[in-house]
């Protein structure tokens, strides 16, 4: 499927998820339809924006088939990173991906604002911001945007 918006090649949308939460472990396994919420979000993404600049962001605690499976059936890319520091998983993804930029969306949210991913992209690029946030958008739907730098 041709993607609708230009994403700039050196922005990556990290689908950022693990299972290992403790009030709802395994949340992002939940079916809506029998579509799993990573599923949901994943699919949603792909009708937009280029394989290449999608990747699941996730603990190296998290290493199993259930990520494995989702990037080989939808063919975007998969980043085990640090559990707990956040941070230094997302900069390890941006310097092994070549990112200069990435738009933070998550993985149990399946309804995040795909139109907003592609507004705060340009904004983000245009004005040479470090980090660019999404507002007057319901809880769940707010992606936003981090510079390397």
């Amino acid at each position: 499927m041709k993607s609708m918006f230009k994403l700039n090649k050196n922005i990556g949308i990290f689908i950022v998820c693990r299972q290992s939460s403790k009030r709802f472990p395994n949340k992002i396994k939940q079916t809506i339809l029998n579509i799993s919420l990573l599923e949901i979000i994943i699919l949603r993404l792909l009708k937009y924006f280029p394989k290449k600049n999608i990747i699941i962001c996730t603990s190296k605690n998290n290493k199993n088939i259930f990520f494995e499976s989702k990037t080989k059936k939808y063919g975007i890319r998969l980043f085990y990173g640090e559990d707990r520091n956040l941070f230094k998983r997302y900069i390890g993804c941006m310097k092994k991906y070549n990112f200069k930029h990435f738009v933070r969306v998550t993985g149990d949210n399946p309804f995040t604002d795909i139109f907003a991913i592609n507004k705060i992209s340009k904004e983000h690029i245009k004005n040479k911001n470090d980090y660019t946030y999404t507002s007057g958008l319901i809880r769940g739907t707010k992606p936003e945007i981090f510079s390397l730098k």
